[in-house]
This record gives C-alpha cells, sequence and structure tokens, in this order.
C-alpha cells in the first residue's frame, strides 16, 4: 500500500510539473489536458536521488507510456546532481532528498518553482541476533551493541545524525 502511495504521488508530481514544463510560452488557453496531449519526440531531464530509482523508474516506464514524451533520468547523490545542474547540465526536474540544495538553485537563480512533497523517515532496524539487546533508543549506548549509520555526508547520514544528538545517543 505505501509503495502505490510513493507511485501515485511521484506520478502526479511528474505529470502536474511536466504540464509546466512542456508548455512553457504557451497562454493559458493553448495548454492542452495531460491526459489527451501527446509528447511525442519532447525530452524531460529528471534528476532523482538513487533511493528513488526503483519508484522512479515505474513511474518514467507509465509516464512515456501516456505522453509518448522522453524521460532521461539522471539518478545519484543529491548534492552531487546539483553540482551537474549548477554546471549547466540539462535538468526539468529535480527530486533531492535535501532542501539544502533546493535552497541553493533559489539563491543562484536556477530553480523557476519548488513543491515539497515527500520526506525521509529514520528508522531502527535491529537484526534477528540483536533484536533482545536493542528495544529502545538508550539501548544502542550498551557496550554489546554495535551500530551501523549511512554516509554522514549523504542526507540520510545528517537525519541520522540529528536523530542520535537529539536522543543523546552522540554528542
Amino acid at each position: 500500500m505505501k509503495r502505490n502511495v510513493w507511485l501515485l504521488a511521484i506520478f502526479a508530481l511528474l505529470m502536474f510539473l511536466t504540464n509546466g514544463c512542456v508548455n512553457a510560452g504557451k497562454s493559458s488557453k493553448e495548454t492542452p489536458k495531460m491526459k489527451s496531449a501527446s509528447y511525442t519526440g519532447q525530452k524531460l531531464y529528471i534528476y532523482a536521488p538513487t533511493s528513488l530509482k526503483k519508484p522512479m523508474d515505474e513511474v518514467i516506464f507509465s509516464f512515456e507510456k501516456k505522453t509518448g514524451a522522453k524521460v532521461i533520468p539522471n539518478y545519484g547523490a543529491s548534492g552531487e546532481l546539483y553540482s551537474q545542474i549548477k554546471s549547466g547540465q540539462p535538468c526539468d526536474i529535480y527530486f533531492s532528498a535535501d532542501w539544502l540544495y533546493v535552497d541553493k538553485l533559489k539563491s543562484d537563480d536556477m530553480l523557476k518553482t519548488s513543491q515539497k512533497f515527500l520526506e525521509d523517515v529514520v528508522v531502527l532496524i535491529v537484526s534477528e541476533k540483536g533484536k533482545n539487546k536493542v528495544q529502545k533508543v538508550d539501548d544502542l549506548l550498551k557496550p554489546n551493541v554495535v551500530v551501523g549509520v549511512a554516509d554522514p555526508k549523504a542526507p540520510i547520514g545528517v537525519y541520522t545524525e540529528t536523530a542520535l544528538k537529539k536522543n543523546e545517543i552522540v554528542g
């Protein structure tokens, strides 16, 4: 069920944003409805974090089938994608895992509009062997508990560090 919500949210956002991208410069009277429009031959460059690759690939397949447009996805770390956009590579829609890069694009005057539509949630996953050792966040301080954390430079790593600091697990 959760997967379907993600796919629906991304598809709806793509439909909304693409209508604006491919119809830029047309008056509102000339803007066709997406369900009956054909965008055959038009390209749409989408930059998205690697964590969205699987749902994006499914949405892109459906979107291309429905519209006739060709979507060219670019997956990577949000900071790397930001750097590519900043260097002038073509990008129509940018999905960032960190709002910092959206703000940077705004301050660089390279962003037409922005919309928050999803958010990450930090979760604690415990192995089958460790399920008796870790019942709550404070249990992470036990000497016999080994903790693995995402790349601290990646958005989820920053979120994890923030959560650990908030719970006074790290200083």
